[in-house]
């Protein structure tokens, strides 16, 4: 039986009964600790469902008659008509509601608890929750076979959460009866139940991740894992910002001058993202704090409450990182270095100075000058006065250890390294090592002649020492590979791989069939996109119309847009006249 308004509802109970009620029924949600984990607390939404179907009402009745009339004077039209997907979230429309029912019920529950309120300090409410249901089928067909109150959980509306841990299946999102998508707070719905068709919902068989690829399932698996583990461990307990901003502080100090790399091509997040939050401590998305777990393979709890980040970043050492020379930090020390070199009678090429300080030449002769002027001038009078065969003595002398090991290692290798490349790299003339080290360096010249027998006719040095060795191209192919299934909603473009990659455009040739499907993967991502745009569009324009018919009012071009964040373009404006005759709706109708 439906109530017309709330005194008709308030007056029938008090008759029959003589009982002392409140304007909402005190019924408890799914959220004590006794019952439930953290991970399978209740959603907001399932639990203004379970009140509706409780009052025999709908939806729209409930919430306009006795949530609305209770709502600020903000909300003068029914909010809930067309919910926003972050209800669930930490929205000021959840908070109001969530205050609103409490006060009407009399509830001792903590009804926040519902929502992601706990989050709301610290990360963004942008894209946390979905824009549609989601269940695991397993779970309510276990809730119904139990006997147990049938909800769904919190967990489910996390837009990173796609798969139930418990029984390792892919949330569900659509029936599998009419294959309809479901609302956030459909009029006419219910726990466990399809809003078209009334279909039960739950079901033993559940969607496996077989049919993924190993990548994606153990990042999608992770990624929830990982969810679960932080609702369990927050649950009802403050999220502390600043212990997260410390975490992401120190992965910017590890890395350093590697952090735009490693945001861009590995992170995927933008660096000035990163950067802000670090700065002025802003709101992060759920999505990139996964993210970086996910890359860094570092365990969310651990990031969020600041447990030894050093020591798991450098264990896992994702990123090398390389040393490079800050001015405020290193100015002392590099100047002290430069006066033992100037005080030192050994002749040290100023080019090794730039690895050895971690400092390019460029940088030393505009932040030391006078002391790069003079040692050059103590090289040049040494060159004068012991010419240059004293000055390579002096320096196999010094480097004689470092020079045999580096030869050897050059030996071991199974590239092929003309003589040439091994005396530049250090520092000396052919000549000279074949005269200090001749038998190591005629095993380098047999070991060239033995690769290039192996090699086409019009195989050149040079041409070899700048192939891609086969372990490389395995690598890359691999990774190719995994980014080719990766490939879903989002594309990703030729360009911005080879960036990834850090390689040349000849990637391109050597894997021709794999950069074909990855093109014909994004014009597919990039289709599928727009239509999942466009059908997104359409719904909401077919409720807006409905809204503004039921108003009395023209669903013009103007007024739609007023409701919806897009303009009406010529598809959806088309879609508005196919609604417009199958509705009935003419302009004439509605006067001037």
């Amino acid at each position: 039986m439906e109530y017309k308004n709330l005194q008709q509802f308030e007056n029938i109970i008090i008759d029959d009964f003589g009982l002392e009620i409140y304007p909402i029924y005190n019924i408890p949600p799914v959220i004590k600790p006794s019952i439930v984990y953290g991970k399978d607390r209740e959603s907001l939404t399932s639990f203004i469902l379970r009140l509706t179907h409780a009052h025999c009402l709908t939806i729209g009745k409930f919430t306009g008659q006795l949530l609305t009339p209770n709502l600020s004077e903000k909300y003068s039209k029914n909010p809930y008509r067309f919910p926003p997907p972050r209800i669930n979230g930490c929205n000021k429309l959840s908070i109001i509601t969530v205050d609103t029912i409490q006060r009407l019920s009399n509830l001792s529950d903590d009804l926040s608890l519902l929502t992601f309120k706990f989050f709301d300090s610290v990360v963004s409410n942008k894209n946390l929750t979905k824009n549609y249901r989601a269940w695991c089928p397993s779970c309510l067909q276990e809730m119904k076979i139990s006997g147990k109150t049938i909800y769904e959980k919190l967990i489910w509306s996390i837009n990173n959460y796609e798969v139930c841990v418990t029984h390792n299946a892919l949330l569900s999102i659509s029936c599998n009866f009419c294959g309809m998508m479901q609302e956030i707070l459909p009029d006419n719905g219910q726990n466990g139940h399809c809003q078209y068709c009334n279909s039960w919902l739950g079901s033993e068989k559940v969607t496996d991740l077989e049919n993924d690829s190993k990548t994606i399932r153990e990042e999608i698996c992770y990624k929830s894992r990982q969810v679960e583990t932080i609702l369990n461990y927050f649950y009802n307990k403050p999220v502390k910002k600043d212990k997260l901003l410390s975490s992401l502080k120190k992965i910017s100090e590890e890395y350093e001058f590697q952090m735009k790399e490693l945001c861009l091509h590995i992170l995927g997040i933008p660096y000035t993202t990163f950067n802000n939050y670090c700065k002025s401590g802003g709101k992060f998305s759920l999505d990139n704090i996964l993210e970086i777990s996910w890359r860094l393979k570092i365990d969310i709890l651990n990031l969020m409450e600041n447990n030894n980040i050093e020591y798991r970043i450098n264990k896992n050492g994702f990123v090398p990182r390389k040393k490079r020379y800050n001015h405020q930090k290193d100015s002392k020390r590099v100047e002290q270095y430069l006066k033992n070199v100037i005080l030192s009678p050994e002749y040290i090429p100023v080019v090794t100075l730039e690895n050895t300080l971690h400092i390019t030449l460029t940088t030393l002769r505009k932040r030391f000058p006078k002391e790069y002027k003079k040692i050059q001038a103590k090289n040049n009078a040494i060159r004068k006065k012991y010419g240059k065969k004293l000055v390579e003595k002096a320096a196999y002398e010094a480097n004689h250890v470092e020079i045999e090991r580096y030869l050897k290692e050059v030996l071991k290798s199974k590239d092929l390294i003309p003589i040439n490349h091994i005396s530049s790299k250090l520092g000396v003339s052919s000549t000279f090592l074949k005269k200090k080290f001749p038998q190591l360096v005629l095993n380098i010249m047999n070991k060239n002649t033995e690769i290039m027998k192996l090699r086409p006719k019009g195989y050149s040095f040079s041409k070899s020492y700048k192939k891609f060795g086969q372990k490389q191209l395995n690598e890359v192919k691999e990774r190719l590979l995994f980014i080719l299934c990766s490939i879903t909603d989002e594309p990703k473009y030729i360009k911005e791989i080879l960036e990834g990659l850090g390689k040349s455009q000849r990637f391109v040739n050597c894997f021709p069939e794999i950069f074909e499907s990855i093109n014909e993967a994004n014009i597919l991502a990039l289709n599928r996109k727009r239509q999942k745009v466009f059908q997104e569009q359409c719904e909401i324009v077919k409720k807006t119309v409905c809204f503004l018919n039921d108003q009395g009012v023209y669903p013009g071009l103007k007024q739609i847009e007023k409701y919806t964040n897009f303009k009406m373009k010529k598809e959806l404006n088309d879609y508005r006249s196919t609604l417009f005759n199958e509705l009935g709706i003419q302009k004439k109708d509605f006067g001037h």
